[in-house]
């Protein structure tokens, strides 16, 4: 991975964006201190992360896509407002 920093990056734009289209992982640093990494579209190191995990068999990938739509939540009779006050209500 390739450092960076701000003003050199900004200097040099176009040059480190072909450099990232070719593969390469850029980390951007301000005053010597990492503040982001510049990765080709599409790519996801925690994707990398689990795949590794799962060679060790120390994960389990899904086996199946997320749904398309995730379930609809319960809805109570009552408000929450309206349980807590009959909550009271017995209580008296």
């Amino acid at each position: 991975m390739v450092e960076v920093g701000v003003r050199e990056l900004r200097d040099n734009l176009s040059e480190y964006l072909r450099r990232v289209a070719r593969g390469e992982h850029l980390r951007v640093t301000m005053h010597g201190r990492p503040v982001a990494d510049v990765m080709p579209a599409g790519t996801d190191d925690r994707d990398r992360h689990f795949q590794d995990l799962a060679a060790q068999g120390r994960a389990s990938l899904p086996t199946a896509p997320p749904p398309d739509d995730p379930p609809t939540p319960a809805r109570a009779s009552r408000s929450a407002s309206q349980i807590i006050l009959d909550e009271r209500d017995l209580e008296r």
